[in-house]
């Protein structure tokens, strides 16, 4: 026969065993219930609890520091190119040896006119 006991709203069940034993009496209840305290891969309540919240933090800081990284440089790129004007990109390319002397007067007369 099994009747039931109510844990935060779970039904136990509750199961009627006779058990032949002189210490025993007949009708003893035996209740199925949860173990607490069973030391296997589930207890965190040795303070496992506080390395995993250690370890989620590191890991969300690492996604969040990486992304935030990739941002940074993103925008920092773009403003380098952004930066540059025509002037200067002028001085670059006739340092290199792209363009000579007269060209580059011309293109600082061109940029002074405007």
């Amino acid at each position: 026969m099994t009747s039931g006991f109510k844990v935060n709203g779970f039904a136990w069940p509750t199961i009627e065993a006779s058990v032949a034993s002189t210490e025993a009496s007949v009708g003893t209840l035996i209740q199925v219930a949860p173990q607490y305290g069973r030391r296997d891969h589930m207890d965190w309540g040795d303070g496992g609890w506080i390395v995993m919240i250690v370890l989620m933090v590191l890991f969300w800081g690492g996604v969040l520091g990486i992304a935030a990284w990739a941002v940074h440089s993103y925008s920092r790129r773009g403003a380098q190119i952004q930066s540059e004007s025509p002037l200067d990109i002028a001085r670059r390319r006739y340092a290199s040896g792209e363009i000579t002397q007269d060209e580059f007067d011309a293109i600082k007369r061109g940029l002074s006119s405007q």
